[in-house]
């Protein structure tokens, strides 16, 4: 039975003002995206993810495998996993950026059993913790859920941009990746930096005093291809380190 997001229930407040992701801040490479999914079957199941959350114990990051398995849902984590349209990508991304092999049987063992690790070499963040409900299924202008829905987006968007800002200035990652261009406003402004084209077509770059930034297109785009985030992850790599990998 589907548990759709409840824009009425008080927990949703506390999740909003609390849970940030997957991994861990000690990471050198952080992902931050727009929505943590758009897939409608995701998104009707949102009411269970945010229950799950609550049950574990309220989590500012989470670990991606233990949390979606203690959800229900092991799809991406079995023996042979499926690949997932985004975190594929971003596994893949992360490979390169590692230096590592980028088959899909690396891509898949990685996006298994290291992305989003709470061990792990990734942070995963997200300027919204649900899905974006346009995203995942239609419904009638100016109902009270789209209404409801907007003014949330709003008021989630400058809280998180907040949240966001101050995490990367305590921990100072090496890299953070933004993914979906369409953000870019929020994204300079978690950077407090402007971005300039890079030499990687489609891929723009900030430097901060401590943290180097790159803005890719969405992995769902149309057109982006493997070859594209690995060489966002070579590109990545490249950047200069502002720390010892050592204090990690």
């Amino acid at each position: 039975m589907r548990a759709p997001v409840d824009f009425t229930d008080p927990l949703l407040e506390v999740f909003v003002d609390t849970f940030l992701g997957y991994g861990t801040f000690m990471a050198p490479l952080w992902f931050v995206g727009p929505f943590v999914t758009s897939v409608a079957r995701e998104q009707e199941d949102g009411g269970r993810t945010i229950l799950a959350w609550h049950r574990r114990g309220h989590r500012e990051l989470e670990d991606l495998r233990d949390f979606h398995l203690a959800a229900g849902e092991s799809t991406w984590f079995d023996p042979k996993p499926r690949l997932h349209r985004i975190w594929g990508k971003l596994s893949r991304l992360a490979l390169s950026y590692a230096n590592r092999v980028t088959s899909d049987y690396d891509v898949r063992h990685f996006q298994a059993t290291e992305l989003g690790s709470r061990s792990g070499e990734t942070c995963m963040l997200y300027l919204y913790p649900t899905a974006h409900e346009s995203h995942a299924r239609p419904h009638a202008t100016g109902s009270g859920v789209d209404t409801r829905r907007a003014r949330l987006d709003s008021k989630w968007s400058s809280r998180r941009r907040n949240m966001i800002r101050m995490k990367i200035r305590k921990h100072r990652p090496d890299v953070v990746i933004f993914y979906d261009v369409s953000h870019r406003q929020a994204w300079q402004s978690i950077a407090e930096s402007s971005f300039a084209p890079s030499h990687l077509p489609q891929c723009m770059h900030a430097a901060g005093p401590n943290t180097e930034y790159l803005m890719l297109r969405h992995p769902e785009s149309i057109g982006i291809t493997n070859e594209y985030f690995e060489k966002a992850g070579q590109l990545a790599a490249h950047r200069p380190k502002r720390r010892p990998t050592t204090a990690r």
